[in-house]
């Protein structure tokens, strides 16, 4: 079952929650063309890092952060939450996140219903983002 469908057994619109590269204003932003922003806020239980790719150490411009879930609600991940309009914008959303390999994803809760929000399960050699946003 995909993605959009999996979340259609809950709600009608399916929604994802993006914390980097996918924001507004930031490189990958074009992938969301045509979703509708809905909410901006804070989610619990998830830590945030920095990836740096080694080739690229020497300019964080070129980074993304990775969020983990955390046991701890006191770690919160701040996202921008978007209505996705069809079924080939989270086959795009997959592929650019390298799902399943690289990132995993599940429902979280928001003030709008659920989305789907990208995450890893294992905790990068890197120091926290306390702040939560990129």
């Amino acid at each position: 079952m995909d993605m959009a469908n999996e979340q259609r057994r809950s709600e009608s619109k399916p929604k994802v929650a993006v914390y980097g590269t996918l924001k507004h204003q930031f490189a990958n932003h074009a992938y969301l063309e045509g979703a509708k922003l809905i909410s901006v806020e804070r989610i619990p239980y998830f830590t945030m890092y920095p990836c740096i790719p080694q080739s690229e150490q020497a300019d964080e411009r070129w980074g993304y952060p990775i969020c983990v879930p955390s046991d701890n609600p006191e770690n919160m991940v701040h996202v921008e939450v978007y209505e996705i309009k069809d079924d080939q914008m989270f086959y795009l959303l997959d592929s650019l996140e390298g799902y399943p390999r690289m990132y995993q994803r599940k429902l979280v809760q928001t003030s709008t219903g659920e989305a789907w929000i990208y995450y890893q399960s294992t905790k990068p050699n890197t120091e926290i983002i306390t702040s939560g946003e990129w």
